[in-house]
C-alpha cells in the first residue's frame, strides 16, 4: 500500500532531519506523493510555538502576523477532536464566524479550500495539528479519511514526536546506527506460505507494522524455520 511506504520513508528522512528547512521537505515530500497539495503543522507545545509549512510563504507570513492560530476554525476544531477530520471548502461544515469566514476566504485566495487535519493531543492540554491540503476536491481525501487514517495518524505521531524533540526541545544528538550482523548463506524465498506457522505473524493480520519501530526480536523456532526455508529455496 502507498501509505505503508510512505510511512517507511518518512520515518528513515525524520530521522536525519536537522533543521526547519529539512522537516518541512519531508512534509512536502510525503503530502505530494499521497496525492495532497501542500501541508501545515502547527505546535502549541512549550517552550515555544512551532509552525512548520509548504503553504506559500505569503499566507503563512500573514497567518502569523495576524494571529490567526486564536481564531483559525481548524485549530479549534482539533483541540476538540481525537480523529482526524475533513475539511471541504466547497461545503463548510465548520461553523464560523465572521472573522473566521474572512479568514477561510482569504486561505483559498492562496489555493488552501480543502484539507485533512490530524490532531495530536499531548500531556497537559498541550496540542498539535497536521493538515493536508489541496486546492481542489481529491477522492484522496475521503479515502484516506475513511481506510487509512491509523496508519496516517501514526506517520503524523512521527513527525510530531521528531520536531518536538529536535526542534523545540533542541535534542538534537541522535546518531542513526546499525548492529553489527553475521550472514547466513541464503536464497530469497517467498514469506507468505511462513505467515502462518510464524510466532510475529500468526494470525495477525498487519504483522507488518511492528516492522516499522526498528528491531524485532525473532523467536529461535521462527529463526530455523525461515532459515531452512531460505537454505532450500
Amino acid at each position: 500500500m502507498l501509505l505503508d511506504r510512505v510511512l517507511a520513508d518518512v520515518i528513515d528522512e525524520l530521522a536525519t532531519a536537522t533543521n526547519e528547512a529539512s522537516f518541512v521537505a519531508v512534509g512536502r515530500r510525503a503530502v505530494r506523493r499521497l496525492g495532497f497539495q501542500s501541508f501545515a503543522y502547527l505546535s502549541f507545545a512549550h517552550p515555544r510555538l512551532a509552525f512548520l509549512s509548504s503553504y506559500p510563504r505569503e499566507w503563512t507570513g500573514h497567518y502569523v502576523r495576524s494571529g490567526y492560530e486564536r481564531i483559525d476554525p481548524v485549530v479549534r476544531q482539533a483541540r476538540k477532536s481525537r480523529v482526524g477530520f475533513y475539511r471541504d471548502g466547497s461545503r463548510p461544515a465548520i461553523p464560523t464566524t465572521s472573522a473566521q469566514s474572512r479568514f477561510f476566504r482569504e486561505a483559498s485566495e492562496f489555493g488552501i479550500n480543502n484539507g485533512l487535519t490530524v490532531p495530536i493531543h499531548g500531556g497537559f492540554g498541550q496540542l498539535a495539528a497536521f493538515t493536508l491540503a489541496a486546492e481542489d476536491r481529491d477522492p484522496s481525501f475521503s479515502r484516506y479519511a475513511s481506510e487509512a487514517l491509523d496508519t496516517l495518524h501514526l506517520l503524523v505521531l512521527y513527525y510530531h514526536a521528531y520536531v518536538r524533540a529536535k526542534l523545540q526541545l533542541g535534542l538534537s544528538g541522535f546518531r542513526p546506527w546499525r548492529r553489527d550482523v553475521r550472514w547466513e548463506a541464503a536464497q530469497e524465498a517467498p514469506i507468505a506460505p511462513l505467515l502462518p506457522r510464524l510466532g510475529f505473524s500468526a494470525g495477525k493480520k498487519n504483522w507488518g507494522q511492528q516492522l516499522r519501530f526498528g528491531l524485532l526480536p525473532i523467536r529461535p523456532d521462527d529463526f530455523a524455520l525461515i532459515t531452512a526455508t531460505m537454505r532450500h529455496a
